[in-house]
């Protein structure tokens, strides 16, 4: 393992630890309860399975079933399509991609998992669509800009586009879709290939300004009822017609972003 370290560092590529790039896992041992199908187990799979179906096309033996009564916590061990799994015993530093075929099987504890969230993927997808210089709003839960399990999210990202703007909506905004429940919505520019490459020399422009804000009401409380403005006194605010006016702030933030750009912060 040594000597494989010290020729990756005399190779001419950059070494990056893989929690930059995702979300790494690593379960505990545990005691194995064998069921006999599926009615009473989940499909268990280990790192020569692994092996085999990689070499050969096939788990080489009779699928083992874990039973669903085994004191571990069994979320923990299930794997999904597209994850990778990097043995960490035996031969150590074998990776194998997760195919479909076993997407929600439990896998073996000695081996890590290496994930990308969802989030990630979609970031991404969206960041395709876009040429040097495009600029995208785009929703997503707040956790991507907060969360510190997510860090290695949001340096793939700033190194790869400009943060324009964070915007924290309020909980309530998409209550009646089903959408994110707290949501923000970064605005990026995507870099061109030579600001790619400057950010992952760790070099970027110092002096960029980023607009943000957090509106308090989007309108509507959690089950999607409109809220109206009140006086201090609790009496609804009517306009010049009699009407009464929607408590919506977020209406205010583009007012409040185009103010921000009068001197032409970006194109």
């Amino acid at each position: 393992m040594a000597a494989a370290l010290a020729e990756l560092r005399r190779s001419k590529y950059p070494l990056k630890p893989l929690t930059e790039f995702a979300s790494v896992r690593l379960p505990g041992q545990f005691v194995r309860i064998w069921a006999d199908s599926s009615e009473y187990g989940i499909p268990y799979v280990n790192a020569s399975d692994l092996m085999s179906l990689a070499a050969l096309g096939t788990l080489g033996e009779k699928t083992r079933y874990l039973s669903r009564v085994t004191d571990v916590d069994i979320e923990a061990l299930i794997i999904h399509e597209g994850w990778l799994g990097l043995s960490c015993s035996g031969t150590i530093g074998r990776v194998y991609y997760i195919p479909a075929r076993l997407d929600g099987w439990v896998a073996t504890h000695d081996f890590m998992r290496a994930s990308m969230p969802a989030e990630q993927l979609f970031v991404e997808a969206a960041m395709m669509f876009l040429k040097e210089g495009g600029i995208m709003g785009i929703v997503l839960p707040d956790g991507i800009l907060n969360n510190p399990g997510l860090r290695f999210l949001r340096s793939w990202l700033l190194k790869r586009a400009r943060l324009i703007a964070s915007i924290d909506l309020p909980k309530e905004t998409f209550s009646v879709s089903g959408g994110v429940n707290n949501p923000s919505v970064p605005i990026l520019q995507k870099f061109t290939h030579e600001q790619i490459q400057r950010a992952n020399a760790n070099i970027f422009d110092g002096d960029n300004m980023v607009f943000m804000s957090s509106p308090r009401m989007s309108g509507i409380d959690k089950r999607g009822k409109p809220i109206f403005l009140r006086h201090a006194d609790g009496q609804e605010i009517l306009d010049k017609n009699g009407n009464r006016s929607i408590d919506d702030e977020i209406s205010v933030v583009a007012e409040r972003f185009v103010e921000w750009n009068t001197n032409g912060i970006i194109g």
